[in-house]
């Protein structure tokens, strides 16, 4: 895989709405609000570090959303997937493969651990107000 083909999975979202498109001014307005795709399609994380509704998708996972549209539900379809020059081809699988599996795995360790911190903070500042 050569650098020229790694995209982050917000570029290729962006590139596969300019592709989309066709010109640029559109994707702002764009009308197919249903899409997986919508809600990243300025090639932004809109929900970094706010409240996420409900139904909720990373971008990857929103990927992954958009190649089952593509191939009309069929999972074995987007494994087989042989469109190559897409954007979002290395995300089709819902994963990131430009990311190391021991650098995610330590990532996850870190935000358990100061999830468990901060929530252990929050216990015992509960504890001092109470007595």
């Amino acid at each position: 895989m050569d650098s020229a083909v790694k995209k982050s999975p917000l570029k290729a979202i962006r590139q596969k709405c300019l592709d989309c498109a066709e010109i640029q001014p559109h994707i702002r307005r764009c009308e197919f609000t249903t899409c997986p795709l919508h809600p990243y399609r300025m090639g932004k994380h809109i929900f970094y570090r706010k409240a996420k509704p409900d139904n909720y998708r990373s971008p990857v996972k929103a990927i992954r959303a958009e190649c089952l549209d593509c191939c009309h539900g069929s999972s074995s379809e987007v494994k087989r997937c042989q469109a190559e020059s897409c954007a979002l081809w290395h995300y089709r699988l819902g994963k990131n493969p430009f990311v190391d599996p021991e650098h995610s795995q330590r990532l996850r360790e870190r935000m358990l651990k100061a999830r468990n911190s901060a929530s252990d903070r929050e216990n015992s500042i509960h504890t001092v107000i109470e007595t």
